[in-house]
C-alpha cells in the first residue's frame, strides 16, 4: 500500500510540474495578457484540484494540500465555483476579442485606404517671401530705458490688437527718448517672440539706417495712418501667418531687399512701401537701408 501511495504521490507531482507550470509559463504567458495569465492559472490549479479528489485515497492529505498550495484551508465551494467562473470568462473573452479583431479588419478593408490629412492653416513656404512677411502700422504707448544696458529701449507698442505689444529695440544710442515717446513706427508683426536683454522680444521697430550704420532714425508711416493698418506692395497678395517659422529665414530674405530711396521713400526692391494716405518714409536718411 506504502508503494502504491508513493508511485500515485509521483504522479501527482509530475502532472503539477509539467501540466500548470510548464504549460502557463512557457505556453500561455505569451499570448495571454496578466488577467488572462491569472484566470487561466486558477482553472489548472482547479483541475489539479478535481484531479486530486479522485486519487484521494492513494495520497495523504498532507501532500495533496501542499501540492496544491492549499496547506490546511481547503477551498471553499463559492471560491471553487468562481474560479471555474473565471475559466470559461477567460475562454469568452478570448474569443470575443478574436471576433472583435476581425471585425475591426473587415470594416478597414471596406473603407479603402486612408485620406491624408489637410493641415489647416499649414503656410506655404514656397510663396514670394514677401507675401508672408507682417508689417503694421504701430504706436509707441510707453517706453522706458533698460534697466541694465545704455544700448536697449523697453516699449509697449498699439499695432491694433487688444493688447500692447512688448517690443525691445537697440535704439538707446540713435534715438533721443522723447523722440521715442508716442511715435507712429512701422513694426515687423509676426516675428517669433525672443529675448533680447532679458525680456521678451513681441515684434521689430523697423528704422531707416545709413549703409555705414552710423546715423539710425525711424520709419515714418503717413500722416492719418492708424495702428494695426498693414504695409502693402503693390501687386502683392498679402498672405501672412500669425508667425513665421524662424528657421525659414523668412524675413531676413526679405529685409536684405528693404531700401530707401533718394528721397527718403520705402522701398522693397522696386515696390513701393503703400498705404492709401501715401508713402513711408525717412526724414533725413537717403539712398539708405531698413532694418
Amino acid at each position: 500500500m506504502q508503494n502504491r501511495n508513493k508511485k500515485y504521490q509521483g504522479e501527482m507531482e509530475s502532472a503539477y510540474r509539467y501540466s500548470s507550470i510548464h504549460s502557463i509559463f512557457h505556453n500561455s504567458v505569451r499570448t495571454l495578457d496578466t488577467k488572462d495569465m491569472i484566470r487561466t492559472i486558477i482553472c489548472r490549479k482547479n483541475k489539479l484540484y478535481l484531479f486530486s479528489k479522485h486519487i484521494a485515497d492513494f495520497v495523504t492529505s498532507s501532500a495533496q494540500l501542499t501540492k496544491l498550495g492549499l496547506f490546511s484551508t481547503k477551498m471553499s465551494s463559492i471560491a471553487y465555483q468562481a474560479s471555474l467562473d473565471a475559466c470559461t470568462s477567460t475562454q469568452l473573452n478570448s474569443d470575443s476579442k478574436k471576433k472583435m479583431s476581425k471585425n475591426k479588419s473587415e470594416k478597414r478593408a471596406n473603407k479603402g485606404p486612408k485620406k491624408p490629412k489637410k493641415n489647416k492653416g499649414q503656410v506655404d513656404y514656397t510663396a514670394p517671401p514677401i507675401t508672408l512677411v507682417d508689417i503694421r502700422v504701430g504706436q509707441i504707448t510707453k517706453v522706458s530705458k533698460h534697466p541694465d544696458s545704455d544700448k536697449l529701449y523697453l516699449e509697449e507698442i498699439d499695432i491694433g490688437e487688444a493688447e500692447p505689444r512688448f517690443i525691445v529695440s537697440g535704439l538707446q544710442q540713435f534715438v533721443p527718448i522723447d523722440q521715442m515717446e508716442n511715435a507712429m513706427v512701422c513694426v515687423a508683426a509676426n516675428l517669433k517672440t525672443r529675448k533680447l536683454g532679458g525680456y521678451p522680444s513681441q515684434g521689430m521697430v523697423l528704422c531707416a539706417t545709413s549703409e555705414d550704420f552710423t546715423s539710425v532714425e525711424l520709419l515714418t508711416p503717413p500722416k492719418g495712418a492708424k495702428p494695426g493698418d498693414i504695409v502693402k506692395f503693390e501687386g502683392v497678395e498679402h498672405n501672412a501667418p500669425p508667425q513665421l517659422n524662424p528657421k525659414k529665414k523668412i524675413f531676413e530674405k526679405v529685409q536684405k531687399d528693404f531700401k530707401v530711396d533718394s528721397n527718403g521713400i520705402a522701398y522693397y526692391k522696386d515696390l513701393e512701401w503703400k498705404h492709401e494716405n501715401g508713402p513711408f518714409t525717412a526724414t533725413t536718411i537717403k539712398n539708405g537701408l531698413i532694418c
